[in-house]
């Protein structure tokens, strides 16, 4: 048969006849071998004269012969340990064993996914920032963004929201090195490009401190590279439109026609609310959406129009009382010809000029029954 719990035997003979005294008792006597034996306790016991040694539970136990001394009955067993069955530790630890085996297969991946002569450096930094080993020159950005998502206690992942963290995170660290190993080419400055565009890896992004004026800077090329991406974590984001080249602006209204994610734009227009890109680009079935007196500005109409160009639920829009001007006027105007399903816009009071009006009515003038009030 098969022992479910602990079994506490003894090497001494004297003190298993011992505790067999009675007119009628059963004693059990096993041949332990290399494999097949159990852990000398006695060190550890009240009674070290007891010789304790103690067997694993499932231990499985065949009778081999049976003999009679006095009013005891002996019975001659062999018994086999299950080798298969975990430890304590590895119980308690099988969810960090699921991460770390995903972890690894998160390396193997980016070292098939990216250039050759970047696969190596790549699949080694998913490693050591995920905390699966140790880089001899770790620190910077990196991790001080994310600490080591698979480097806890195992006992800690056995948290729901510290295992969904983990894995949250090790998506993001290998969203990064792919990034980064693109960017690069194969070049040098691996790591530093990984420190660069794991914080772009978060759920929530602020860029405002960032000035990206100049198209061929290092660092606007790394956000467009990110917003090109489609960066699948990303819910909120912070820039200054006013700051931003044309690349970083085009790249942004790509990721507003196309985010299933980000609910949260907000471009630095003063006093101006954030806006929601789902609801622009109709992921989010809303069919009348006020925007009215939200100090939107001309980048406000812009990331406005991108989504307008590609909703297709959209049917009434209020963005009355805002300050879009010409030049949102100029981009609202773009997306009304590419946008056959709104069938009401109000634009009172928005700063605009004739070229601007003229521009809104140009693009409705053929749709018959739409309503434009402005």
């Amino acid at each position: 048969g098969v022992e479910y719990g602990f079994s506490s035997t003894t090497t001494d003979r004297a003190q298993a006849v011992h505790y067999a005294d009675g007119k009628a008792s059963t004693v059990l006597e096993l041949v332990m071998g290399m494999i097949d034996r159990g852990a000398d306790i006695s060190w550890l016991s009240q009674y070290p004269h007891e010789a304790e040694t103690l067997l694993p539970p499932l231990m499985g136990l065949q009778v081999r012969s049976t003999s009679v001394e006095g009013s005891t009955l002996v019975v001659q067993s062999s018994f086999s340990i299950n080798m298969a069955s975990l430890t304590l530790e590895q119980v308690a630890g099988k969810r960090k064993k699921l991460l770390t085996d995903m972890g690894a297969q998160m390396a193997a991946e980016v070292r098939r996914g990216v250039a050759e002569e970047a696969a190596e450096e790549a699949s080694q930094l998913v490693r050591a920032q995920l905390g699966l080993e140790r880089r001899a020159d770790a620190g910077g950005a990196a991790d001080k963004q994310l600490e080591a998502p698979l480097g806890d206690e195992a006992e800690a992942y056995n948290d729901d929201l510290r295992f969904q963290a983990a894995v949250g995170d090790a998506l993001k660290v290998k969203r990064a090195a792919v990034l980064a190993a693109a960017m690069q080419h194969g070049g040098g400055g691996l790591a530093a490009a990984m420190d660069m565009v794991l914080p772009l890896q978060a759920s929530g992004v602020d860029l405002t401190e960032f000035d990206f004026v100049s198209d061929d800077s290092v660092m606007v090329g790394t956000v467009v590279a990110w917003m090109e991406s489609a960066p699948s974590a990303l819910t909120s984001l912070k820039l200054e439109w006013v700051n931003a080249c044309s690349r970083v602006r085009e790249s942004l209204l790509d990721v507003v026609r196309t985010t299933r994610t980000l609910v949260s734009l907000s471009l630095g227009e003063e006093g101006a609310m954030p806006l929601n890109p789902l609801q622009l680009n109709g992921r989010e079935a809303v069919t009348s959406l006020d925007l009215s007196s939200k100090k939107l500005g001309p980048g406000s109409a812009a990331v406005v129009a991108a989504g307008l160009s590609v909703n297709r639920v959209l049917i009434s829009l209020n963005m009355d009382g805002n300050e879009i001007g010409d030049e949102g006027a100029a981009a609202i105007a773009e997306a009304l010809r590419a946008n056959a399903v709104l069938k009401r816009i109000i634009l009172f009071n928005n700063e605009l000029g004739e070229e601007g009006e003229k521009a809104i009515c140009d693009a409705v003038s053929e749709r018959e029954g739409f309503e434009l009030m402005m």
